[in-house]
């Protein structure tokens, strides 16, 4: 499906992230999330993961990565071509229908049990995430 498009090529297939030709590898998609564990130095490639799974890439968040995203393992072929395109570009990609839980806070803003490390979030910004998180810009 990636070959078919001109400004992608693919220089590889690995198994481990640990393995990855880092010079030749703007983005790496991984579609086996289930034991998905980053090598001791984060990648300085993008990484785009394919799953319905969002537990399997919940520890990506806390993350020190360049830049990286989450589409369901069913994406449309566009969807992809955009996603593996804006990654290399240095952004985050993310489905909303996968990431919107992510985007809601628990009640008080803060994360149970922790110290706050900001201020609680506004309702208008709670709106805005909110708007994102179901892709509306």
């Amino acid at each position: 499906m990636l070959n078919r498009h001109p400004n992608i090529r693919v220089v590889g297939e690995v198994t481990r992230l640990a393995d990855l030709n880092e010079k030749e590898t703007e983005v790496a998609l991984i579609a086996s999330v289930s034991s998905v564990r980053l090598p001791v130095e984060t990648p300085d490639c993008a990484l785009l993961f394919l799953t319905d799974d969002l537990d399997a890439v919940r520890g990506m968040l806390n993350a020190n990565l360049r830049a990286w995203g989450v589409l369901p393992a069913d994406v449309r072929e566009e969807e992809l071509h955009a996603a593996v395109s804006s990654v290399a570009e240095g952004l985050w990609v993310g489905a909303p229908a996968l990431v919107q839980g992510w985007m809601r806070l628990p009640r008080g803003g803060e994360v149970a049990g922790e110290e706050s490390l900001s201020e609680p979030l506004t309702s208008r910004e709670k709106e805005v995430l909110q708007h994102m998180a179901e892709g509306l810009a």
